[in-house]
């Protein structure tokens, strides 16, 4: 993973990803305020995560599903913007879950 902004950098710390079964996958290696956060039973259900024009300790999130065969064929089915950590770590935990 590049490295990233230490805001986002400070969020992977406190969500425990190991322990939640959960995974970064960083297709945005240019964008230094974001990452992808998914399950790892499906990388392509994922929910992208940035810090970019929030305020600090905040975030703008989109839980993304897939649509098709191609890595690009998705579809956001929540937003969330200027969030706090709790509402972020609840919207990972319902995104993720597996149903």
């Amino acid at each position: 993973m590049a490295r990233k902004d230490p805001e986002i950098s400070r969020l992977l710390e406190r969500l425990d990803l190991e322990n939640r079964g959960w995974q970064i996958v960083d297709s945005w290696d240019a964008d230094m305020c974001s990452v992808g956060i998914c399950g790892r039973a499906n990388e392509r259900r994922l929910v992208y995560v940035s810090t970019c024009n929030v305020p600090p300790g905040h975030y703008y999130f989109s839980c993304d599903v897939p649509t098709g065969e191609l890595k690009t064929d998705y579809e956001t089915v929540r937003e969330g913007e200027a969030t706090s950590f709790a509402a972020l770590q609840l919207a990972l935990e319902q995104h993720l879950t597996p149903h």
